[in-house]
């Protein structure tokens, strides 16, 4: 059995928990190309939106990019305004 954060006793319970919510914010914690944690493969798992923050440059190789909201389009929209 996986542990995890305090809140959290398994891996099912954080599934289950991203199940109540339509976005789940996945920032990586380094921008690297080719680096991928487990935060955006946890919102598809859960059938969350990501909001996806990290080296997205590679993500369409692995990912549907039309499925995930990239915060870098996010501020870029909100900076011409």
């Amino acid at each position: 059995e996986v542990k995890l954060k305090e809140n959290w006793k398994t891996y099912d319970d954080k599934i289950n928990t991203l199940k109540n919510y339509i976005y789940n914010i996945c920032p990586e914690n380094i921008q690297s190309y080719g680096y991928i944690t487990e935060k955006i493969i946890d919102a598809y798992i859960s059938g969350c939106i990501p909001i996806y923050t990290g080296g997205c440059n590679y993500l369409e190789s692995y990912f549907n990019k039309d499925a995930i909201i990239f915060q870098e389009d996010i501020s870029s929209k909100i900076l011409e305004k």
